[in-house]
C-alpha cells in the first residue's frame, strides 16, 4: 500500500494519496488537491478489465448558488470573481434568500483619499521646482512635460455615469494654483444592498 501512494504522489495528477489507519486496518485515501466537482478513479488494470478500487461516495461537489436570480456554480466556496471588488465565502447551505448588504468603509476611503492629496501634492511641488526661472537640473526634460500631462488629467478627469463623477464628488478640491485638499464632509458615500 505505502507504494501506491508514493506512486500516486510522484505521479504528477492533481490528487494526493494517504494512508489511513483505523480499527478494521489500513486504508488508502486519494483526495483531489483542487475543491468543486470531479471525479476520482483509481484503476487495477487498465490493459485488462479495469476496475475501480475506490468505493468512496463523495465525489465533491461544486458550490451553487443565486445571486439577484442568477444561477453561479464554481469549484470553491470563496466567492470574488462575481462582483468587483466583493469577496464573501459560502458557509453553509440555505433555503432560505440571504441578503447581502454592501456599505462603503468610510475610514478606509478617507484614509486612501487623504493618502492620494498627500502624495498628489509632493509630486506637484517636485515637478513645479524643475519649471520657470529659477528650475532645478531637470529643467526642459520631456519627462516632466509629460507628468505635467498627467496630473492635469488626473485633475480634470470626469465620467459620464455613476454617482462619483469626479475627485470633488470625493471631496477631493484644487486651488487655483493646482494644490490638492481633501474634505471628508463632501464625500459622497453610497449603499448598496443585492439579495441573494
Amino acid at each position: 500500500m505505502t507504494g501506491v501512494r508514493d506512486a500516486i504522489n510522484s505521479s504528477g495528477l492533481a490528487v494526493t494519496a494517504s494512508i489511513l489507519t483505523a480499527p478494521g486496518g489500513n486504508y488508502l485515501s486519494v483526495s483531489a488537491n483542487g475543491s468543486g466537482a470531479t471525479t476520482l478513479r483509481l484503476i487495477d488494470d487498465p490493459n485488462g478489465t479495469p476496475a475501480d478500487l475506490l468505493t468512496a461516495t463523495n465525489q465533491g461537489s461544486s458550490a451553487a448558488f443565486k445571486l439577484n436570480g442568477i444561477d453561479i456554480t464554481q469549484s470553491g466556496n470563496v466567492v470574488n470573481s462575481i462582483v468587483p471588488g466583493l469577496t464573501f465565502t459560502l458557509l453553509k447551505p440555505s433555503t432560505q434568500a440571504v441578503m447581502l448588504t454592501l456599505a462603503s468603509d468610510r475610514g478606509t476611503l478617507s484614509n486612501a483619499l487623504q493618502n492620494f492629496v498627500t502624495q498628489y501634492n509632493a509630486v506637484r511641488t517636485q515637478i513645479t521646482a524643475q519649471v520657470g526661472p529659477a528650475a532645478g537640473l531637470l529643467s526642459g526634460d520631456t519627462a516632466i512635460n509629460q507628468i505635467q500631462n498627467e496630473l492635469r488629467q488626473i485633475v480634470s478627469q470626469r465620467s459620464s455615469t455613476g454617482t462619483v463623477r469626479s475627485l470633488a464628488d470625493l471631496g477631493v478640491a484644487f486651488s487655483a494654483t493646482g494644490e490638492a485638499s481633501f474634505s471628508q464632509t463632501f464625500v459622497r458615500f453610497v449603499d448598496r444592498s443585492t439579495g441573494g
